[in-house]
């Protein structure tokens, strides 16, 4: 809206001065008639007969981003809209609509733009959506249609009075007045909803928004990622920004905010990477932004327990658990280089207690175990004969080995060892393998808990250390504790679940842990729980 220069006229200036020709007018015209019938009937103030006239137009419902439809006064007598407005001679034309816009007039398109935010509450996949900053706007108000013959004042004696030329042309005026003054009203009142509706932060457990893609596509694919409206704001950017949300996302201060204070937060930390970044600083590359982070903040963080006693995990374990027993007492296989280093009666100790694939592992520094103290603490194992001693004490089948040596049946299969040797079976890659199978969805046919922020379904690829942590039981039996931790690196790419098992680098930073406890019993029955996954930042696809 223009603003009003000091030599353009008010609107109740240009009506007064009207009223008063009108009066001059009538005045002329009623000096004809009988005098005696002019003194009975008064000439009621035109403008406030016709500000009582109705019409049917969009107001502003409690909520300034949203429409109703009904029937109110006109515009000009709301108290909130009392701006002065000026007047001018040109004819205002309302814009002509197609078809399809016509249709779609009366309704505001959501855009999902977002903050997720517990508080912004409850989970990510239900957003509530916000009118996005472009509303349709509002339908313009037009001047209530009267008969040729229709009574303005409502005074029948008023009625009867005849109408020079004159001051029906001066009628025509007022009524026009009041049409544009109620259409410029209309557009200052959507331009109030626009800029009102743009100030809150979505909630970032909102739908996802229409357009994205299907979880079969890769997120580089989508149209926005080929025709960025900034160039300058990266992938990597933007991956800092969804980053910093999930940060604020876990913070007391956060969770507690309304949705405006959660706005503000957001958008400090983002001025704060634009500025990191030395990209000049405005609002649409701020909400450009804004939306990213709210959008790429989705599956930033997966945490679930995955059920190993159902398909099709349980049918992968039980043929893994086959193979182990088919390999037991088995002295094949490569033992590492520390074993290689080894005098004679060194090995004979380590092929006692422990399979070679345990020993190889140890070897490879990926592995790590852990003892568990007396005060509930666990520490890193000083030598191999110090987890042997730990497993073998009070074992009854080991002290007899100990005294009488390794037992085989007719069939060569190992029927007496080691405790130790029995538990370095299950705490070596045979089972941790099958758990990383399981959890990071390594085979084509498991399923995958981690996505990309499109949702696509993803295996992770990365560096993975693993940890044994050792305890023992009141029952006699010894529990261990598997803590699995992947991260991403460059150059390990990790696959999309689709058919044809899309590769993708991940950005750097993202970790995901899988977790399970395997229960050896005395007499040595073993039992698996369920699998805990958390994921961080796999939801990020790199530059």
């Amino acid at each position: 809206m223009k603003p009003t220069s000091k030599n353009t006229p008010t609107l109740e200036q240009v009506l007064a001065e009207l009223e008063g020709k009108l009066k001059e007018i009538e005045g002329q015209d009623s000096n004809k008639s009988d005098n005696s019938t002019e003194q009975n009937s008064p000439q009621t103030p035109r403008l406030k007969q016709i500000s009582k006239s109705k019409t049917t137009a969009p107001i502003f419902s409690e909520s300034p981003a949203k429409y109703i439809e009904g029937t109110h006064t006109s515009p000009l007598s709301k108290r909130s809209l009392e701006k002065k407005i000026p007047l001018k001679d040109e004819k205002i034309q309302r814009e002509k609509k197609s078809s399809s816009e016509e249709k779609s007039s009366s309704s505001t398109t959501p855009q999902s733009i977002r903050l997720t935010v517990p508080g912004i509450p409850t989970p990510l996949s239900s957003r509530s959506s916000v009118p996005s900053p472009t509303t349709t706007p509002l339908s313009t108000p037009t001047a209530t249609p009267r008969d040729a013959n229709a009574n303005f004042s409502g005074d029948s004696s008023d009625s009867a009075q005849p109408r020079s030329p004159r001051t029906k042309e001066l009628r025509k005026k007022i009524s026009k007045s009041f049409s544009r003054a109620a259409l410029n009203i209309s557009k200052l009142g959507d331009k109030l909803s626009s800029s009102i509706s743009t100030t809150t932060l979505p909630s970032p457990k909102s739908p996802k928004s229409s357009g994205r893609n299907s979880p079969q596509a890769h997120s580089s694919t989508r149209s926005s990622e080929k025709s960025t409206p900034f160039p300058e704001i990266t992938t990597t950017i933007k991956n800092q920004a969804a980053r910093a949300l999930s940060v604020l996302e876990s913070t007391i201060e956060f969770k507690n905010a309304n949705a405006t204070k959660k706005a503000l937060i957001l958008n400090a930390k983002l001025i704060e990477i634009l500025t990191n970044n030395k990209i000049n600083i405005d609002v649409p590359i701020l909400k450009f932004l804004q939306a990213e982070a709210i959008e790429r903040s989705h599956f930033s963080v997966i945490d679930t327990i995955i059920d190993i006693q159902v398909e099709p995990f349980v049918t992968s374990l039980a043929d893994t658990m086959r193979y182990i027993k088919s390999v037991w007492g088995s002295e094949k296989g490569d033992r590492g280089d520390k074993y290689l280093n080894m005098i004679d009666s060194e090995k004979k100790e380590a092929d006692l207690c422990f399979v070679p694939m345990f020993l190889r592992d140890e070897a490879s520094g990926f592995a790590h175990f852990k003892i568990e103290q007396k005060d509930g603490s666990y520490k890193d194992i000083s030598s191999l004969a110090e987890l042997a001693d730990f497993l073998n004490q009070d074992d009854p089948e080991s002290i007899d080995v100990r005294k009488t040596g390794e037992v085989k049946n007719k069939d060569n299969v190992l029927t007496h060892s080691l405790r130790s040797k029995y538990i370095s079976l299950f705490t070596c890659q045979f089972i941790s393998n099958e758990i990383g199978n399981i959890g990071f969805a390594i085979d084509p046919m498991i399923p995958s808990a981690i996505k990309l922020y499109d949702g696509s379904p993803l295996s992770p690829s990365g560096t993975t250390t693993t940890t044994w942590s050792y305890s023992k039981t009141v029952d006699g039996g010894v529990k261990v504790k598997l803590l699995m931790e992947r991260t991403s690196v460059s150059g390990k790419l990790s696959k999309l679940k689709n058919e044809e098992q899309t590769k993708i680098q991940i950005d750097d930073g993202a970790i995901a842990t899988l977790e399970t406890e395997l229960y050896f019993s005395a007499s040595r029955d073993l039992r698996i729980g369920d699998v805990k996954l958390n994921s961080r930042g796999w939801n990020l696809p790199a530059e």
